[in-house]
């Protein structure tokens, strides 16, 4: 379609007219079979391949009521199936998500396959870590206490030996070998805990074109990337900008390139990175 306008309005007056009374309408149509052509060799699901099959021997209707609507129905008992295996399978969030979807229409099922169940997992990810650093801050805590507790044995130790408590200072002496051991204990747990929040994070978001959902762009995985990460470079850049302006009215420093970013190199030079937000 938005190839089909742009070739219209580089034509003449009279190719935008007939594109506008016409035109836009058969390439409407050009594009609808098209993507029910991909979903006949390309969907992951047989009854949706084998529906679509059926639906381009037929008028231009029928190809965009199954691209519309029949697509998502065609592939309904599937679609069930995959999300009733989350349903078991899932986190808290992708469970809760599997079942709403279960209990919705064919499209909403079909949109939580496609994209939802990867935001739900997203947001269990996000849980874990979150419930990993606490649980490291805590272990951490732990491991401290423990520590001063094994530290302060000895001096009861040597305070009882000095008075000839000898069955005190041993037992002071096993305190400080069990405060000395919980304090072990503590430390590798604080790290298991650290391991267990890198293996959540950073997290990715896949979302893969299924069922002839068009995905920004074309591509068929997408990276979730923190805010804070995708900032951080326009941050340097606008930073780094200010500073070579001031030093260049002063004649110290060249001018930045335009699309240069300071600090990175030229693989960091993307729009996506660099465009000042």
């Amino acid at each position: 379609m938005r190839q089909a306008a742009a070739d219209a309005l580089c034509g003449t007056d009279e190719d935008v007219v007939t594109f506008l009374r016409t035109g836009w309408d058969t390439a409407e149509r050009r594009e609808t079979r098209d993507g029910v052509t991909d979903l006949s060799t390309n969907s992951p699901y047989a009854s949706v391949r084998t529906a679509a099959a059926t639906a381009l021997a037929g008028d231009d209707r029928t190809v965009s009521d199954f691209y519309t609507t029949g697509q998502y129905t065609a592939g309904a008992v599937d679609m069930e199936v995959e999300a009733s295996k989350l349903v078991n399978a899932g986190g808290p969030e992708v469970q809760a998500a599997a079942k709403v979807a279960l209990a919705g229409h064919a499209a909403a099922l079909h949109d939580f396959i496609a994209v939802g169940q990867y935001m739900a997992d997203r947001k269990d990810q996000l849980a874990a870590t979150h419930v990993a650093q606490v649980t490291g801050l805590i272990a951490q805590a732990d491991a401290i206490s423990a520590t001063a507790r094994s530290n302060a044995w000895p001096s009861s130790q040597a305070a009882f030996a000095a008075n000839g408590a000898a069955d005190k200072a041993q037992d002071a002496a096993n305190r400080a070998g069990d405060s000395a051991r919980e304090a072990s204990g503590y430390a590798r747990d604080a790290d298991a805990s650290a391991d267990q929040a890198q293996l959540s994070g950073p997290l990715r978001l896949h979302l893969v074109g299924v069922q002839g959902h068009a995905l920004p762009g074309g591509a068929e995985h997408f990276a979730c990337v923190p805010m804070a990460a995708r900032r951080a470079p326009c941050t340097l850049r606008r930073d780094g900008m200010r500073s070579q302006r001031s030093r260049q009215r002063n004649g110290v420093a060249p001018e930045l390139e335009p699309n240069s970013c300071p600090g990175h190199g030229d693989q960091d030079r993307s729009p996506s990175l660099c465009r000042p937000s």
